[in-house]
């Protein structure tokens, strides 16, 4: 009986853990489509064309903050305190490729949309995102 009871624990606490999973990849969180689904219990702050400054009580699903044109160059930070749940801010390529977003982030768009978007589950927290715009120089041949 001893011999069992020990497999036994370890197979009941394998499943356990196996339940218990944080989810870290972005693509889990993402937009399945370019249309924002967003639930909140609170929002506070603004966007403007320079930045964001927001805060959040339990966010579900996404909220568009930017979308940024191709032939420029973006310097990006980001600030971020999550209080609970998951809260990120990511961008999402015109190949509709997720990076998430941390500190200073330098893009270069060259093709399409880009979109900077808050994402959440169950996440509540602040948010702060400086945005920087410039041209790109494009070389003559």
């Amino acid at each position: 009986m001893a011999l069992l009871l020990k497999p036994l624990c370890l197979i009941v606490l394998l499943l356990t853990l196996t339940g218990c999973t944080i989810t870290t990849d972005p693509s889990a969180l993402e937009p399945r489509d370019d249309t924002d689904e967003t639930s909140y219990e609170s929002r506070t702050g603004s966007v403007t064309e320079d930045g964001a400054c927001l805060q959040y009580r339990n966010l579900e699903g996404n909220e568009t903050l930017y979308v940024l044109t191709a032939n420029h160059t973006y310097t990006i930070d980001v600030q971020q305190r999550t209080d609970e749940g998951e809260l990120r801010v990511v961008m999402i390529d015109s190949f509709d490729r997720v990076q998430v977003l941390r500190e200073r982030n330098v893009i270069e768009c060259l093709h399409g949309d880009y979109v900077i978007k808050v994402i959440g589950k169950g996440g509540s927290g602040t948010v702060s995102v400086s945005l920087e715009t410039r041209d790109l120089a494009i070389a003559n041949g």
